[in-house]
């Protein structure tokens, strides 16, 4: 809810008219049914009237491997310095095959060997180890060195490493000498122990050995030293995907690659177009073939920027899939994820699609600069109005990834070509060593890399998958070769055909699938979304375990070790980049490349009836529990984060007339959905449960199907369906007798034709209503109707008529014990005393409301209320109350997470600042609120606030800057149609300048 400013020249109070008896405001809260104050805020929330910030998401890793912390902001690359923890004499051949081993991977290993300690060895360790990203720990049967420094010291050089590591909350491997190695003299030599000190080892080798703290691995040979550290590190990594910067609003995740190999260049180019000052559009396209890395590219790019450059986009940054959006429905919900994530949400759920993206290009101008990635649009979106809406001069810049090229003048284009020989053999033969345990490629392999990556037409998507493919199987790369000469690869074929060319290599990963592993590949496609939860990969996974493809073996035991959990099938498309997990906020997530999405679709069609229906069922029934776990308020986010899998979910239940399931998804998402304004999504939901009701006979359910799809019809505008729809409800309540039901409908009608004006039959259906309740001996349902017929009165100017309504309402509340309705109740008779100049008494019942919300928990109200007491109190003189009035609103704004609040609070606590004689710290408020409405894209508040820096500019005597800010605001005011602009016009020709 933006407040209306104050016309008047000069900078003073808002009056009653122009500010605290904002009209749409006043017309809901007499309108509706506030039962609940809390409820009627809610409403507030859905109508726009006042707006709720969300969240950023912050993602980060995920580590698989036991670990204190995240990887630490050192890490760079893909390369990271790795700190060898470990006692020196007897472990020196140890640390040189670790040191070898972890440089095959691109790892930097050190220990302190490398340095020299002085004469603090404790010291230049610890510092040592603050600078590392992981730190390897290795024991065997040395306690190690015990420094001087300081005196009575016990602990050993080494164990102070660890300490420190845990101190600092370093990513721990721990990797001890097998027990069974403890009397060997040829492994650890007596001469290379301290027996002396075999109590305190033993006690360190307890604590790193306690799976409350770590997971060791045992080894016994420097040799089986070095591969599990290799191996293990290899595996931490290939399921770390690189941290997405807080900054970067992405709920599916950032599909940011571990690795980016060969593509410096155009990382290069990217950022220096993105950030150039004289590039004024700054929209720019990656074109290519499905497979070259246009997603991974983007993602790096918008990662790097928001590393490096997140001065050059005030305005933050966005990672927005447009997989599967297509026409004008594609456009109107890209226009909703754009202001989702960049935190509009009143424009979000705008419901007229035009209105929206009006809203959406006005917002964006007034924003500062922001980066906006819009990755896989599809040929079938509109690109020429997608531009039109999102290519603010000045304000965005776009950066889009698309297979197709985009013929519009306004895109730089940039056509991404396969890798470069020597990047795409560094890409391959990095796989292949993570898939071998690092003992590949061989010296006498590297030759045939050169050859392979040439055959694979340098696609990076075929490299990854070649490269795993031949690690995991063990298969040498000579045979590689001869696979690739019988399935028809090379760079030609890739060239003429790369779609051809690479299903190719899709068939061979999927040979080496176990049964299992192939209809957990295919079930994957049952997941809607650019992105999904890896716990609904593991339901699935447990699924394809249970079932068979053969119809006389309804259940299969597990084919082999990795079928023997779900976890480790998931593990296995890992492993061979059929999947690629990304880093999330949300938990670990994984992503399908669109084109083995297309071909797990196309596997699923060939796997019997029984298995799909499996399959699908197992995914509704994820969704259904996820939606479930995640019931009110508190968990809209969560279902919000995830809505394209639900509604994924709610589509496969319906094409498969799981009738129950529709309902009960319906049942479990309706009230998020309708508070986050997803309107079409509703719709969508409430038909398909009106047909599933339907079917399954159900009168009860599609009566209330009905009746929900009639709401939404009414929030969208469309009375007349609306108006249909619960006449139907009402009939089905009385074919079922159920008085409840029916009592909802008549009510239902009475709003609608009180939105329409057709007082006397929203009168008559409110009465009809308070007969069926009073017959019901519905106590609280009687209580909301004296409160409507109140709002009626009070809306035609029944003033005595709305008081008495609200008084036998507020008794009602009080005799049933609800301190919420009692709250409404006692704030809409506040209103009628101020709107009729009782200024006392309005403040007197504020205050009362105020308490109440502070008593039931309820900052929104409580906020609410005592805005308009500090309104009150600057009416009638009362300065210091006012000011601590405002100052209090402000913080409940704050308390809140309501920027929007937030920015009207110090607009209104900045003007009366200034009023006082304060005149910088009132600007200074002004301008933080013009900041906050600038980041908000609220255009109305931005010119609110242009307006009175022009006003207290004025009243200074500086009038460049007044007229300035004058011409700010009647720019702004003139782009949402505001009449405030007439105003303006006048300030500016008192100033001697013509508009």
């Amino acid at each position: 809810m933006t407040p209306p400013a104050n016309s008047n020249h000069g900078p003073s109070f808002p009056t009653e008219d122009q500010w605290q008896r904002d009209p749409d405001l006043h017309a809901f809260l007499k309108a509706y049914d506030l039962r609940h104050f809390a409820d009627a805020m809610q409403q507030l929330i859905v109508q726009g009237l006042i707006s709720v910030a969300t969240p950023t998401i912050t993602p980060i890793p995920d580590p698989i491997a036991p670990a204190l912390a995240p990887v630490s902001p050192q890490s760079t690359g893909l390369t990271h310095r790795i700190f060898l923890c470990s006692t020196y004499v007897d472990l020196i051949e140890h640390r040189r095959v670790v040191h070898d081993r972890l440089e095959r991977i691109e790892q930097h290993a050190v220990d302190m060997s490398q340095f020299s300690a002085g004469g603090d060895a404790a010291t230049v360790s610890t510092n040592e180890v603050a600078t590392a990203d992981y730190v390897v720990l290795i024991v065997a049967w040395r306690y190690g060195s015990i420094p001087t420094v300081p005196p009575g010291e016990t602990r050993s050089i080494t164990h102070q490493e660890y300490e420190e590591a845990r101190r600092l909350g370093k990513p721990i491997f721990v990797f001890l000498a097998d027990p069974a190695t403890e009397l060997n003299e040829r492994l650890f030599p007596s001469a290379t122990r301290d027996r002396e000190h075999t109590a305190q080892l033993h006690a360190f080798r307890a604590l790193l050995a306690n799976p409350n703290f770590h997971t060791p691995d045992y080894f016994t040979t420097p040799e089986d030293l070095g591969g599990k550290v290799s191996t293990r590190i290899a595996g931490y990594l290939l399921n770390l995907q690189p941290a997405v910067p807080s900054i970067i609003a992405a709920r599916s995740g950032l599909p940011r690659a571990a690795g980016l190999v060969g593509r410096d260049h155009e990382l290069d180019t990217l950022a220096a177009a993105l950030t150039a000052a004289n590039a004024p559009v700054g929209v720019f396209a990656i074109e290519g073939i499905a497979g070259v890395g246009k997603t991974a590219l983007a993602a790096e790019a918008v990662a790097r920027l928001a590393e490096h450059h997140a001065a050059d986009f005030p305005g933050g940054f966005a990672w927005i899939s447009c997989e599967d959006l297509a026409g004008p429905d594609g456009l109107a919900e890209l226009w909703r994820r754009v202001a989702e994530e960049l935190q509009l949400r009143q424009i979000a759920e705008e419901a007229d699609p035009e209105e929206r993206r009006v809203a959406l290009t006005a917002a964006l101008a007034a924003r500062p600069r922001t980066l906006i990635a819009l990755d896989n649009v599809e040929p079938a979106l509109p690109a020429d109005a997608l531009l039109d809406a999102l290519a603010v001069p000045d304000h965005v810049a776009l950066l889009l990834t698309a297979r197709d090229a985009i013929p519009d003048t306004r895109l730089t284009p940039l056509f991404l070509t396969p890798l470069a020989e020597t990047p795409a053999a560094k890409l391959f033969a990095r796989i292949l060593a993570q898939n071998s345990q690092n003992t590949r490629p061989t010296a006498e392999e590297r030759p045939e890399i050169d050859a392979i990556v040439e055959e694979l037409g340098g696609l990076p998507l075929a490299i990854e998958l070649t490269a795993a493919y031949a690690g995991v199987q063990g298969f040498s790369l000579h045979d590689i070769r001869a696979q690739h000469r019988r399935d028809g690869f090379n760079a030609a074929a890739f060239r003429g055909n790369p779609r051809k060319a690479i299903v190719a290599r899709f068939d061979r990963s999927w040979d080496v699938l176990t049964p299992a592993q192939q209809r957990l590949f295919a079930g994957l496609a049952l997941i809607s979304g650019p992105s999904f939860p890896r716990a609904a990969a593991n339901a699935l996974a447990q699924a394809a375990l249970d079932v068979s493809d053969q119809p006389d073996q309804p259940n299969q035991p597990p084919t082999s070790s990795a079928d023997a959990n779900p976890e480790a099938a998931v593990a296995a498309l890992v492993t061979l980049r059929l999947v690629e997990p990304l880093a999330s906020a949300t938990g670990p997530r994984l992503r399908l490349h669109p084109l083995l999405r297309e071909y797990a679709a196309a596997r699923l069609g060939q796997l019997p009836a029984p298995t799909t229906d499996r399959l699908g069922d197992t995914i509704v029934a994820y969704w259904l529990e996820y939606a479930e776990d995640h019931p009110g308020y508190d968990g809209m986010n969560a279902l919000e984060a995830e809505n394209f899998g639900l509604m994924g979910a709610l589509a496969w239940a319906h094409d498969h007339a799981r009738h129950r399931n529709v309902l009960a998804l319906a049942h479990a998402l309706g009230t998020a959905w309708d508070v986050r304004g997803h309107r079409s999504e509703e719709v969508q939901m409430y038909t398909w449960a009106d047909e599933a009701a339907h079917q399954a006979n159900d009168l009860k359910e599609q009566q209330w199907a009905i009746h929900q799809l009639s709401v939404t019809y009414s929030q969208l505008g469309r009375i007349a369906e609306a108006r249909d729809g619960f006449v139907r409800a009402l009939a089905l309540a009385q074919q079922l007798g159920d008085p409840s039901a029916e009592r909802a409908e008549v009510h239902s009608l009475a709003v609608l034709d009180a939105q329409a004006g057709l007082v006397a039959e929203a009168r008559a259906g409110y009465e009809q209503s308070l007969t069926i309740v009073r017959r019901l001996g519905d106590s609280a349902a009687e209580q909301q109707e004296p409160h409507n017929l109140a709002a009626l009165d009070a809306r035609t100017g029944k003033v005595e008529q709305a008081r008495a309504g609200f008084e036998q309402a507020l008794a009602l509340a009080q005799q049933l014990g609800d301190p919420a309705a009692e709250m409404a109740e006692i704030y809409s008779l506040a209103v009628l005393d101020s709107d009729a100049r009782r200024l006392p008494e309005a403040r007197a019942g504020f205050y009362r409301a105020q308490v109440l919300a502070r008593q039931l928990g309820d900052p929104r109200a409580e906020q609410a209320a005592v805005h308009e007491i500090a309104l009150l109190d600057a009416q009638v003189g009362r300065l210091s109350d006012a000011h601590a009035g405002f100052e209090r609103a402000l913080t409940l704004a704050r308390q809140l997470g309501d920027p929007s609040a937030e920015a009207s609070e110090l607009l209104n606590l900045g003007i009366f600042t200034a009023q006082q004689g304060e005149v910088s710290s009132g600007r200074a408020m002004i301008e933080q609120s013009l900041a906050i409405a600038q980041r908000l894209g609220d255009v109305y508040q931005i010119a609110l606030c242009h307006q009175s820096l022009a006003r207290l500019y004025t009243d200074i005597g500086e009038r460049p800057n007044a007229l300035a800010h004058y011409r700010e605001a009647l720019r702004t005011f003139e782009q949402v149609g505001s009449p405030e602009a007439e105003s303006v016009r006048d300030s500016l020709r008192r100033l001697g300048s013509e508009p």
